[in-house]
């Protein structure tokens, strides 16, 4: 909504027609938000559900686009920086790198 308005408000409806469409527009999202709020409203929370398979489990059994999803899902960022010899990553990450591949060549 607050996109809707700040349109209006550079006048980008304003051609023939506009302050319907504006109007139109802004009653769906009135209706919405309306419905959403309508809706039973949970605390945000977190579930630990046992699945029985480790990341690393899922990694090895996962083809290219799979892995791609798993990434996806970590909601992580690995920033990595080349250096003369190739890629640099952090101690730290190097570090944590080795734990779970120890991790995961003793599973």
């Amino acid at each position: 909504m607050r996109d809707l308005r700040e349109e209006k408000r550079r006048n980008l409806f304003d051609y023939p027609g506009g302050d319907d469409e504006y109007s139109e527009a802004l009653e769906v999202l009135v209706d919405e938000r309306r419905r959403l709020a309508a809706l039973p409203q949970h605390p945000a929370k977190w579930v630990d559900v046992e699945t029985g398979q480790t990341f690393a489990d899922a990694w090895n059994q996962a083809d290219q686009e799979h892995r791609r999803q798993l990434h996806l899902g970590l909601k992580a960022r690995l920033h990595m920086t080349p250096d003369t010899e190739g890629w640099y990553l952090p101690a730290e990450l190097e570090a944590r790198v080795g734990q779970l591949e120890r991790a995961g060549s003793s599973a």
